[in-house]
């Protein structure tokens, strides 16, 4: 169901947060199905535990999900905010921006003309 890029540039833990924020808008998790379990996943992926730890921290941090004690992950809701599949690609696009000297101003021009 997942998978991972080792050469994106994406941090691994972000990669697996935005899969699994696709899958909740997708409609192929919903709210009140479980995540697998960190080692599950880790295991799947083939990588630390301690990664997709973080991505489920991500997870419940910005209200996706929820632990539950015995239980596990349980998806909340269904994302509401569009702009989550683009935070990552903006993220870095502010921080490639700044390192290369753009001002704000210099890098929403780009944008409004690249949207034509």
């Amino acid at each position: 169901m997942f998978t991972i890029q080792l050469n994106s540039g994406v941090p691994i833990y972000r990669q697996v947060f935005d899969q699994i924020v696709r899958e909740i808008d997708c409609g192929r998790l919903e709210k009140g199905d479980l995540l697998p379990s960190v080692r599950q996943m880790a295991t799947d992926l083939g990588v630390n535990p301690m990664t997709v730890s973080r991505a489920w921290s991500l997870l419940e941090s910005e209200g996706v999900v929820q632990r539950k004690r015995g239980v596990g992950m349980v998806v909340l809701r269904k994302a509401e905010k569009p702009e989550m599949y683009l935070r990552p690609t903006i993220d870095q696009l502010v921080a490639d921006a700044k390192q290369v000297g753009l001002s704000q101003t210099q890098l929403i021009q780009l944008i409004k003309k690249r949207w034509r």
